[in-house]
């Protein structure tokens, strides 16, 4: 399971309500999403993240680059956000990708020469921050 320092939480979580409060039910789910990744609620497996349920009763959900297989996503109640449904389990994940990008690529980087992406991740190195949404 991965867990996310409290401070990248709150900063992550902060921007997204600057970004899409006005959203109607985002922020609920944008705090959810910031009570999971910091509970150590995610694992990797084959570029597929799960996320363990809030409910304690061993249920999970998998998420892809474009979907959830929870009900929220799946019964199309979850919020629109450039023309994609975010859960809070897509939110978590998608606060969690941002957080590798920025704090782990970087170190990676310092001792690879030529790696596959290296350009890309050098461009994001370079001070241009990537994309949490689309």
């Amino acid at each position: 399971m991965i867990t996310v320092p409290a401070y990248f939480v709150q900063m992550y979580a902060h921007q997204l309500h600057e970004k899409h409060d006005l959203i109607p039910g985002i922020s609920e789910r944008i705090n959810k999403a910031a009570d999971i990744l910091s509970g150590d609620n995610i694992s990797i497996d084959n570029s597929q993240f799960f996320v363990v349920g809030s409910k304690n009763d061993g249920t999970g959900y998998h998420i892809t680059a474009t979907d959830c297989s929870c009900p929220d996503f799946q019964n199309n109640q979850a919020p629109i956000i450039s023309r994609q449904r975010f859960c809070k389990h897509r939110l978590a994940v998608g606060m969690l990708k941002r957080h590798i990008a920025e704090q782990i690529s970087p170190r990676i980087l310092d001792g690879l020469d030529d790696a596959p992406n290296r350009n890309t991740i050098k461009w994001q190195k370079n001070g241009t921050k990537p994309k949490l949404f689309g």
